[in-house]
């Protein structure tokens, strides 16, 4: 029989994959103008039922709303299973008769994938799908192995997936309603918008202190290359990110941001510092500056005995220095033309790209994790 009830028609699409994945079914809604239509999405098929008042056909039942839809639960199965899955039978009817339907007509999203993981669970997924920001940063780390044939391509759109997720967090907390005060506070100054590697550390600094970083802080100390070697281009770094400029003020040169570069090498390793200073000595701009506005030569003098002594090995502060403020002005180098793009990488070049791309995509998908599982 037809399922109508109070003049209602019930529709069903079944769409069937080639391969299949193994994660236990994914059921939600998707919002279609006034209507909410259910969903399943499991490893071999996604199910879609609805009613409308009006008769629909295959036209309308695959609109541009809901193949947008459909777009968001692929990049779900992507983060699922580590692939897009491939289209093999398309079904669509009313509930009591289902006809297949030529799929090459339907211009339904479609993209390819190499063999890779899943990375989030289903708990997760549920809130992939309802929220756009995490989509969007799982759309780059799809590109990211499916789109650029270098590391250095693959960096920025690792980035991109990264910026998605500290801009969402920066502004999520400036949305946490602050706490009554008893008694009337003086005005403060409206503070100024924070920079990119800024946000970016304080992302960082969250999941450390939930305790989320310290396995892969480990890893990244005891694998990543040589830090003091030309790949990682450190006199380029200290003279080009832009809060490290030095400038003249009052006939004395001064770096632009005292403040900005105190954080940045906050918790710096006094192994990293050493070699930086090392760079320094060789810079003219540098060499001018006095003991008091020289950040790095103020962190090293402090005695190794001092409570704020920085730590001698690699660390905390290390990764947090790197996957904020040095990856961030690595990305920037080349997008904005301050540096010829590496077309020629020697293999100790190529191998440093590789591991800081490496351990960016694994803090994403912690990041992204968090994000998924917060109550």
């Amino acid at each position: 029989m037809v399922y109508v009830q109070m003049g209602r028609k019930y529709y069903v699409i079944e769409i069937n994959f080639d391969q299949q994945g193994s994660f236990d079914p994914l059921k939600g809604t998707m919002r279609m103008s006034q209507a909410k239509d259910a969903f399943i999405l499991s490893p071999s098929s996604l199910l879609i039922r609805y009613s409308r008042a009006k008769t629909q056909n295959i036209e309308s039942a695959f609109n541009k709303p809901r193949r947008k839809h459909i777009r968001k639960l692929w990049l779900v199965y992507y983060a699922l299973t580590g692939h897009i899955p491939t289209i093999h039978t398309v079904r669509y009817g009313l509930s009591d008769k289902i006809d297949q339907h030529d799929v090459s007509k339907l211009a339904l999203p479609t993209a390819t994938t190499r063999d890779e993981e899943g990375f989030i669970s289903p708990q997760t997924a549920k809130t992939l799908y309802q929220q756009q920001y995490l989509l969007t940063s799982v759309s780059y780390l799809y590109a990211s192995h499916n789109r650029v044939t270098d590391e250095m391509g693959r960096l920025r759109l690792l980035w991109s997936a990264f910026n998605a997720l500290y801009r969402e967090f920066k502004e999520s907390e400036q949305r946490r309603p602050q706490p009554r005060q008893k008694r009337p506070q003086p005005k403060q100054k409206r503070p100024q918008n924070s920079s990119e590697w800024e946000r970016a550390c304080t992302l960082i600094e969250k999941l450390n202190k939930r305790k989320l970083l310290n396995d892969i802080i480990g890893r990244f100390c005891s694998n990543m290359p040589n830090i003091d070697t030309d790949p990682w281009r450190w006199k380029a770094f200290l003279s080009n990110f832009r809060p490290l400029g030095v400038e003249a003020k009052e006939n004395k040169p001064k770096l632009k941001n005292i403040e900005a570069a105190k954080c940045i090498f906050k918790d710096v390793d006094r192994k990293l510092l050493k070699t930086l200073s090392n760079r320094t000595s060789h810079m003219k701009n540098w060499q001018t500056l006095s003991s008091e506005d020289d950040p790095i030569k103020q962190k090293l003098d402090v005695p190794p005995d001092k409570p704020d002594s920085p730590p001698d090995e690699c660390g905390y502060g290390r990764f947090r220095f790197v996957f904020s403020c040095y990856l961030y002005w690595l990305r920037c180098d080349t997008m904005h033309g301050n540096s010829p793009y590496p077309v020629f990488v020697n293999d100790d070049e190529n191998d440093l790209l590789k591991t800081l791309c490496d351990f960016l995509e694994e803090l994403l998908h912690i990041a992204i994790k968090y994000f998924g599982d917060k109550k």
